[in-house]
């Protein structure tokens, strides 16, 4: 009975013992985040189109066609690596992310209006191919806009205030937080 009794005193002193991940397991937790979208941004965009006259067509063509689009950006998790994370002692992590990039753009039918349609003279009405075009012109219009705006920068802080308060809420009191050099502005 003494034998039993001294078995499970070191059984349970064992079972209670805390685990240390390592760093491999650190980078398995992180990476079941996913893709951390930490931003988003909705751009608004007014598409004109006017058809040129031509001597054999007799009248005009006129569309303003409004879009809406809805773009998020954050950091790929599922890029990170072994190396990626480095843990200094038992109070300070150190994390190199991915760079941000685009990780959605939405331009929902249901956001797609045509303001005004002037169609006047001999002219057919716009075909749908033809207002497919002028969609595909607005889309890559706002993703052009996006390498001007912050919205990569907005995430890569967003990013590094969500992980921090992350893994403080682990246990350690310093989070330091780098990210690789982005291979382009991520409007993919």
């Amino acid at each position: 009975m003494k034998k039993i009794l001294i078995i499970a005193t070191v059984l349970f002193f064992f079972s209670c013992s805390e685990k240390t991940q390592s760093p491999v397991q650190k980078v398995h937790d992180i990476k079941e985040l996913g893709t951390l979208a930490t931003t988003e941004y909705t751009y608004g965009k007014i598409l004109q189109l006017n058809d040129d006259k031509e001597w054999y067509k007799i009248g005009d063509r006129k569309i303003l066609i409004s879009v809406r689009a809805k773009v998020k950006a954050g950091v790929d998790l599922t890029k990170m690596n072994e190396q990626d994370v480095v843990e200094k002692d038992d109070q300070t992590i150190q994390l190199t992310l991915p760079a941000p990039e685009i990780v959605s753009f939405d331009m929902n039918p249901n956001d797609i209006r045509t303001e005004m349609q002037d169609i006047n003279g001999f002219r057919a009405n716009f075909s749908q191919d033809e207002k497919v075009k002028i969609l595909q012109l607005g889309e890559t219009s706002i993703r052009e806009e996006l390498k001007e705006s912050n919205i990569l920068s907005d995430a890569r802080k967003n990013a590094r205030v969500f992980l921090t308060d992350f893994y403080k809420d682990m246990g350690y009191e310093t989070v330091i937080i780098d990210f690789k050099p982005s291979e382009e502005r991520g409007t993919k």
